[in-house]
């Protein structure tokens, strides 16, 4: 190895221009710093980029993916439109769809329980939409029943009520009853099973069970409602009305077995609303709006 040049008795470099001329080659005290280390393999310095500034006016890029602010904004506009437009499809389901119901050539609605409404709730479904074409069929029945004894001039001695009120009311039952029932408590039934909504099974419930007590009373036939029930067959045939008697008979059946068979069903979907759950829910529903409304309360009286 080369003896330390900076040991006692070395030359000194700078001082004997002689050293200085023997060297092969002369470096300059920078030079130093800027010579390549042997013991350091050689490799190739990552190639520097330099960008281009950008032009004013130009959109920042996202360095996610790459879209600018001017895309991001109108991705959220169009986000924010199909959220709103979902919320009113849930409240309007029947104004976004095509209508087909009660038939293609004359269609009022939509309808389609094996496309709506899961396989479970099916059958259930189809019990109601049933029962609600037999409802239908009650109310027609007992108006052309009605209009049969008025037009028998029999409804003033037989069913004591006076001409004008016998077809108001069972005018009425057919005008908002075919409507009511509709909008009142199938449809309430029919979205509960689609969409599994807590609220609409609680209208649901309050207004069959309001159907089911109004079928009851019409079985019944007491004379001021204006029902073909037993009081109303009853008194046509101590009447001697054959022909009105027996069409208020059959109008009787027919209310009988529409009671009948919707004290079965509420039975069967209160059944099913305590088995998926929805029960649970309400009771969770309700105690938390309870203890929210105690520590409001608490709140309010606190700050007074």
């Amino acid at each position: 190895m080369d003896s330390n040049p900076f040991s006692t008795g070395a030359k000194d470099p700078f001082e004997d221009p002689s050293v200085v001329e023997a060297s092969s080659t002369n470096y300059a005290p920078d030079d130093y710093f800027a010579l390549q280390n042997p013991y350091v393999e050689d490799a190739e310095s990552p190639p520097v980029t330099i960008h281009a500034p950008e032009p004013r006016g130009a959109p920042h890029q996202n360095s996610r993916n790459g879209l600018s602010e001017q895309e991001m904004t109108q991705r959220e506009e169009q986000l924010f439109k199909r959220e709103a437009a979902l919320i009113e499809r849930e409240r309007n389901p029947d104004d976004h769809v095509v209508k087909n119901w009660p038939a293609k050539c004359c269609a009022i609605t939509y309808h389609d329980i094996p496309a709506d409404i899961p396989q479970r709730f099916q059958i259930m479904i189809r019990k109601f939409y049933s029962i609600l074409l037999w409802t239908w069929l009650c109310l027609v029945f007992n108006w052309v029943v009605i209009m049969t004894v008025i037009f028998g001039g029999r409804i003033g001695s037989s069913a004591k009520i006076s001409v004008s009120e016998g077809a108001l009311w069972s005018s009425l039952y057919v005008v908002l009853g075919v409507p009511g029932a509709w909008s009142f408590w199938y449809r309430p039934i029919y979205y509960s099973c689609k969409t599994s909504a807590g609220n609409k099974w609680i209208c649901f419930f309050f207004m069959f069970g309001l159907h089911t007590l109004f079928t009851i009373v019409m079985a019944i036939g007491p004379a001021h409602v204006s029902g073909c029930g037993l009081f109303l067959f009853l008194k046509l045939v101590s009447d001697k009305n054959r022909i009105a008697s027996l069409m208020a008979i059959v109008a009787t059946g027919m209310w009988i077995l529409n009671a009948f068979v919707s004290v079965i069903l509420i039975k069967q979907a209160h059944s099913m609303w305590k088995s998926d759950g929805h029960l649970h829910r309400l009771k969770k529903d309700v105690a938390t709006g309870v203890v929210n409304a105690a520590v409001e309360n608490q709140m309010d009286s606190g700050r007074v």
